[in-house]
């Protein structure tokens, strides 16, 4: 997709941060954010973050946005093109703006995806929320950068999968049941989760 944005100082400083964090070689970024902590300009727009967004896309990385939905663990209905994400706006906006942007197919833990390998983690079946075949197993095997924008470490999900693998013993599976419609219509699903 060509870039249609105008630059913008905000939108380059943005993108100079996130060019400064990541690796040379592009690759996957995972990147979770609170866009209202970095304390824009009174003129901030979601677009100056896509504006970055969409030039990382250009340069060859896929970039993964946290698009979580616990509300799914209380009985609400997951639907992977209309459920707003619970963990900032930036997933929404990338989602809704961005034709080729993909949701992955987990009532919880998804991901609005978009670049070169987004058609592979949305293909991860997550036979567990953290295990081998979800998108968390792929980021690790594929050396996944960490970019916390706006947002500290301890939002940094990846490191569940470590204690799902490790079955620590304050945590334990649990299946979550309900409905959910990921672009074929409403089903009954269920996610296994270690849980406190």
């Amino acid at each position: 997709m060509k870039s249609h944005f105008i630059a913008s100082s905000t939108r380059q400083d943005i993108l100079s941060t996130l060019i400064r964090v990541l690796p040379d070689t592009p690759g996957i970024g995972i990147i979770h954010s609170s866009l209202p902590r970095l304390l824009p300009p009174v003129d901030f727009s979601p677009w100056d973050a896509l504006y970055a967004l969409d030039a990382l896309i250009q340069r060859g990385w896929t970039i993964a946005l946290p698009a979580f939905t616990f509300s799914f663990c209380r009985g609400t209905p997951f639907n992977a093109r209309t459920s707003p994400s619970e963990t900032g706006i930036l997933a929404d906006q990338l989602l809704k703006n961005f034709p080729l942007a993909l949701r992955t197919p987990h009532p919880i833990y998804s991901f609005v995806v978009l670049g070169a390998r987004a058609d592979e983690i949305a293909s991860c079946p997550s036979t567990t929320t953290w295990g081998d075949d979800s998108p968390f197993g792929l980021f690790e095997r594929e050396q996944a950068t960490i970019v916390m924008l706006g947002c500290s470490w301890s939002y940094n999900t990846l490191f569940h999968r470590y204690e799902e693998l490790s079955q620590v013993p304050y945590r334990y599976p649990k299946v979550f049941s309900g409905v959910a419609d990921f672009g074929s219509g409403p089903h009954p699903v269920e996610a296994i989760m270690w849980v406190r």
